[in-house]
């Protein structure tokens, strides 16, 4: 196996980028394969092997939740590595249909591990809700958000939108991330935008909301949470629960983060001015109430 990791990162580091996506989809594929070989004794769940699916917000700690889930690897036959990414939108810049987001969701075999930025529609929240699947949500501060987006838009110049963002300072960054840019083709999406798809998952049965802030400051009790969600869908394992939180917190380093900047909670408080506020609760202030960051928008 060590061997396999070994050849495996040479190969995919020295790829045409143009190849690089669908042959690291089928090692991981054969990788996935392997490593389920070492549990093949390992009686099925009652309802048969699930997919482990973490859904998120961007900029919400995606990279986070994918170690997590990915953690229960060490200890289960789930794939170590996450083989499919599903976004909002296609490679044309538009937003996927829900049609076309179930063709995506179909392919998807027991065992794997998925992220997406999959957005709540009624389709796509009744097949993800399915006992085919353990699915988590994962959100964040929407306020922390915009903060988090801007500098990720003006970071990186392979970015869609960065030429919107690349020569702004960052106070500027962050009202046209609040605000958005609808005569931009295609438009930069304001925070609004950016979330309200999303709100659907929080009242998704079968669907585990996470709060990104308690994965920073309460982390081995959410990681309990969401070890008990796995468990009541993966019925078979031995290992004890308190090891498979050990396991799932070991699994996580976020320096395997391409896009790890700070991972703080609450640093909209150093960044955003009055007119900052005005406009954030203009433009999102219910959704704000709505993820529980706040009662009202006297804040």
């Amino acid at each position: 196996m060590q061997l396999l990791i070994k050849a495996r990162r040479h190969l995919l580091n020295n790829l045409q980028p143009q190849y690089g996506d669908a042959l690291r989809k089928t090692v991981y594929r054969i990788e996935g394969h392997l490593h389920r070989m070492r549990y093949k004794n390992l009686k099925e769940p009652s309802n048969g092997w699930p997919i482990l699916l973490g859904v998120s917000l961007l900029k919400s700690g995606t990279h986070l939740l994918d170690q997590i889930l990915t953690g229960f690897s060490r200890v289960s036959p789930f794939t170590p590595h996450i083989p499919y990414v599903v976004t909002t939108r296609n490679a044309s810049g538009n937003y996927y249909t829900p049609d076309e987001l179930i063709e995506i969701i179909d392919t998807f075999k027991p065992l794997d591990v998925i992220k997406a930025h999959l957005v709540a529609s009624p389709q796509v929240c009744a097949r993800v809700a399915s006992a085919d699947f353990v699915s988590y949500f994962l959100y964040r501060d929407l306020r922390d958000i915009v903060v988090s987006y801007s500098y990720y838009m003006k970071s990186y110049a392979f970015l869609r939108h960065h030429v919107h963002y690349k020569d702004l300072p960052i106070n500027e960054c962050i009202k046209l991330t609040i605000c958005g840019l609808t005569e931009s083709r295609p438009p930069v999406t304001g925070i609004r935008q950016m979330a309200l798809p999303f709100t659907g998952w929080l009242d998704q049965p079968g669907v585990l909301p996470l709060r990104f802030e308690d994965l920073v400051h309460n982390r081995r009790e959410t990681l309990g949470k969401i070890v008990d969600h796995f468990l009541r869908r993966v019925d078979t394992l031995s290992t004890p629960r308190e090891k498979i939180i050990d396991e799932l917190q070991a699994n996580i380093d976020p320096k395997r983060s391409p896009t790890f900047r700070s991972g703080k909670t609450g640093s909209w408080r150093e960044h955003f001015t009055e007119e900052h506020k005005r406009l954030f609760k203009d433009e999102a202030g219910d959704l704000l109430v709505k993820f529980g960051y706040e009662k009202n928008n006297d804040w």
